[in-house]
């Protein structure tokens, strides 16, 4: 089967470690990726910016490390930044983003930045001005900001900043289990009207009180409910939270296709396992 995965934090993990694919026991590993026909897994490199320890500096460092080990990755890999605190509050480094073929660039993670706050930190405190010239630069250079963890108000500054796509990589949905990690039906319907993504996250805490798999299912139902066929992807967060007992690791995805090609059609399955987001990011 062909898997397309919107998030993990291996990147971040095997930097940190000083591991490669073939050496190390993370999820998201050489041996594991070759169960797939095509695989394509997106590297987050992540800042938390409750520290601010971690800046511009560390992510040149670590994308070098990572551009060096990638040859021990047997699927393809796309590249994203979990925390605008990467960027050390500097816009010319969004520049260095795009000639280094980043894909996605997340705002923030738990804590504020200098570009924005996380809903952790405060829902109802949007975009620096910084950060909405950061939207806009990112426009003009076709990286894709990624709502995942961003504030409420902050989500819809984004919306004001620009009319091309938004995702959100990793991110439930709050009506179905009312987490401040997840994003709200509105926000939702904006992603789909933009032709964006949003990748279902493993992290349990987004899913339920007592998370099983089939409360995926049921935030991959309400997404379907509201238009989302063509915008429901896979953003399992590996490496980069707990998982609930059911989840064994990569192997999952092959239970979890199973499960959405039963409740929902085999079409269907292979649209959010792979499909939407090889195309969102033309692929084929």
């Amino acid at each position: 089967m062909n898997y397309f995965d919107l998030h993990c934090d291996t990147a971040t993990c095997l930097y940190d470690d000083g591991e490669d694919f073939e050496n190390t026991d993370k999820i998201v590993n050489a041996r594991d990726a070759r169960l797939f026909d095509k695989y394509f897994q997106t590297f987050a490199f992540w800042f938390d910016d409750r520290t601010n320890i971690r800046g511009f500096d560390y992510l040149k460092k670590a994308l070098g490390y990572f551009l060096d080990i990638k040859r021990t990755f047997p699927g393809k890999c796309v590249l994203a930044v979990e925390g605008g605190a990467g960027i050390d509050g500097n816009l010319d480094n969004l520049f260095f983003l795009k000639e280094n073929g980043f894909s996605f660039f997340g705002l923030s993670w738990n804590g504020q930045n200098a570009l924005a706050s996380g809903n952790a930190f405060s829902p109802s405190e949007g975009l620096s001005s910084l950060g909405k010239e950061a939207v806009r630069i990112l426009d003009s250079l076709d990286i894709v900001p990624d709502i995942s963890h961003l504030s409420d108000a902050g989500v819809f500054d984004v919306f004001s900043q620009t009319r091309k796509r938004v995702v959100a990589t990793h991110s439930c949905c709050r009506s179905v289990y009312p987490s401040m990690r997840n994003i709200t039906d509105e926000m939702i319907k904006e992603i789909i009207k933009r032709k964006g993504l949003i990748g279902l996250n493993l992290y349990p805490k987004a899913l339920s009180d007592d998370p099983k798999s089939e409360d995926l299912l049921r935030h991959a139902e309400h997404i379907l409910s509201l238009g989302g066929e063509d915008c429901l992807a896979l953003g399992c967060d590996w490496d980069g939270t707990s998982l609930f007992e059911e989840v064994s690791g990569l192997t999952f995805v092959q239970e979890l296709f199973e499960m959405l090609k039963n409740t929902f059609s085999k079409e269907i399955a292979e649209k959010i396992v792979y499909d939407n987001a090889a195309e969102f990011l033309e692929v084929f």
